[in-house]
């Protein structure tokens, strides 16, 4: 998003501000972002960070694979997908984070839509992932 207080397009303007949505893999830190974006916008420009938050590294769950597996009757596909979850403000406190959802589409849009048959799936492997890990962890 860039912004200046011009009324016209055909005028330099005195002062511009631009927000940068910047989003990067594990293992850089928002730290090293910073450090490495800030040399490069030069002395006339100075930079104040809104938010920052660490990305998160997938380890899945093997239960949660298998559960899934069973109830679906295909394999589990991982994939990298950039976005934002609140996941990345979750895992900094030692939180884990499913990362999972049923069939949609034109997310965050007027037409965004789910799949009905796969958000009830979903509960499915969810409730039998838990009440398998939960009655795992009382029988130990």
């Amino acid at each position: 998003m860039i912004h200046t207080p011009n009324r016209v397009a055909n005028r330099i303007p005195k002062v511009a501000e631009a927000i940068l949505d910047i989003r990067f893999p594990f293992p850089y830190t928002s730290q090293e972002i910073i450090e490495m974006v800030g040399p490069k916008l030069g002395q006339s420009m100075s930079t104040e960070t809104i938010i920052a938050a660490e990305p998160v590294k997938l380890t899945p769950d093997p239960l949660y694979l298998k559960v899934s597996e069973e109830i679906t009757g295909q394999h589990v596909r991982l994939i990298r997908e950039h976005g934002g979850s609140d996941a990345r403000f979750l895992c900094k406190h030692g939180i884990c984070v499913i990362m999972s959802r049923p069939l949609v589409g034109d997310l965050h849009s007027e037409r965004e839509w789910i799949d009905i048959a796969s958000m009830e799936e979903l509960h499915r492997i969810y409730y039998r992932y838990l009440e398998t890990k939960l009655t795992a962890k009382v029988e130990r």
